[in-house]
């Protein structure tokens, strides 16, 4: 039984680990899953998973696991930890002491949250930027109001990260770097994607109302944009919008994309626009917004 190195249950009605699992000294490999979805099964005191310390790859699927256990934080060279339609609730520290951890996915599972100033927040979240052997990222989040300011996702050479949005993607899409934001708020949009922006494959965006008090905004060297505004789709005003620089966009047709309506000042305001820079932009471009204080190179 010491020499097992892998093990794998498809166990829908399993209500606790076999106690004979701690004797699997040298297990590699351990995978739990419940294939038929859906959390019918819950899964009571797995703290023994903690005594193999030789693990290094977990897998539960469609268990109730009620949390993660402390003893979990014994894995130091588990690298790969894989929940997926599980409720389990993630303590803090425990995803922060795996430091060998290379692949984590974290999808439809009900987590942990930490109540503090500025309204509910995932602890583990703040943890991902201690993981610096971190290569897959597999993880969805629902509420966008519990991201924490100080989250960072590091430069995965593959993820998908869903938040704002149940997991859900066209499964025809096969790309290895996936991002679906819905109504993320400007701050974030920089601290904690900003480097997944340069490797990104599949993207879809919905930016929150928070990007109203943007004021100075800067747009260069893209050989892909080609418009930076859609009139086809519902606009808002940007009332604190005071610069807006464009340069070296190849690609760039027209600033704003579609028909201009009819009222169009109440379509796009920009009351506190001061300054227009326009800078090696091709020659055809479309639906200038023509104002004082623009400058065309």
């Amino acid at each position: 039984m010491k020499e097992v190195r892998v093990l794998s249950l498809s166990a829908p009605n399993l209500a606790q680990l076999p106690s004979s699992l701690k004797f699997l000294s040298n297990l590699r490999t351990l995978c739990l899953h419940d294939y038929e979805y859906g959390c019918r099964s819950t899964l009571k005191d797995i703290a023994m998973v903690g005594e193999l310390k030789k693990l290094q790859i977990l897998s539960f699927v469609g268990y109730k696991l009620e949390k993660l256990p402390e003893s979990m934080k014994q894995l130091t060279d588990l690298r790969l930890l894989s929940l997926r339609h599980c409720q389990a609730s993630i303590p803090r520290t425990v995803i922060s002491s795996l430091s060998r951890l290379e692949h984590l996915g974290l999808k439809n599972i009900d987590q942990e949250r930490e109540g503090v100033e500025g309204g509910e927040r995932i602890a583990w979240f703040s943890e991902l930027k201690n993981l610096s052997s971190l290569r897959t990222l597999e993880v969805d989040v629902s509420d966008l109001d519990v991201l924490p300011e100080d989250v960072s996702f590091g430069n995965p050479n593959r993820y998908d990260i869903f938040l704002g949005y149940q997991s859900q993607w066209d499964v025809r899409k096969n790309t290895s770097r996936r991002l679906k934001l819905k109504k993320v708020k400007g701050p974030h949009l920089v601290s904690c994607f900003w480097k997944l922006f340069k490797t990104v494959e599949g993207l879809d965006l919905s930016l929150s109302d928070d990007i109203k008090c943007l004021s100075d905004v800067s747009v260069y060297r893209s050989d892909a944009l080609q418009y930076t505004m859609n009139t086809t789709m519902e606009m808002e005003s940007f009332p604190l919008l005071e610069e807006l620089r464009l340069k070296e966009l190849n690609k760039l047709e027209t600033v704003c994309h579609g028909p201009i309506p009819t009222g169009t000042v109440e379509v796009l305001k920009f009351p506190q626009m001061r300054q227009l820079e326009l800078i090696d932009l091709p020659n055809k471009l479309t639906s200038t917004p023509q104002k004082s204080g623009v400058n065309s190179h």
